[in-house]
């Protein structure tokens, strides 16, 4: 590798890291969301709903009367 390349990716690698950490607060900071999402999709372990506007549709709602 030049000395660039070696730069260059051990930037690349630290913002993978660092926007792989980010997503991961995003999850952890709003799990009642995920269970939410979770619930809407999976049934006794099957997957029962794909359509993402009806998946979230509930989450939705709940947003709404929070904020009105």
């Amino acid at each position: 590798l030049i000395e660039g390349e070696v730069g260059s990716r051990l930037e690349e690698e630290t913002n993978v890291g660092f926007s792989l950490t980010r997503r991961l607060n995003q999850i952890m900071f709003h799990l009642d969301s995920v269970h939410i999402i979770l619930d809407e999709m999976i049934q006794n372990g099957h997957i029962v709903e794909t359509n993402k506007n009806r998946i979230l549709a509930p989450l939705t709602a709940i947003n709404k009367m929070a904020d009105g």
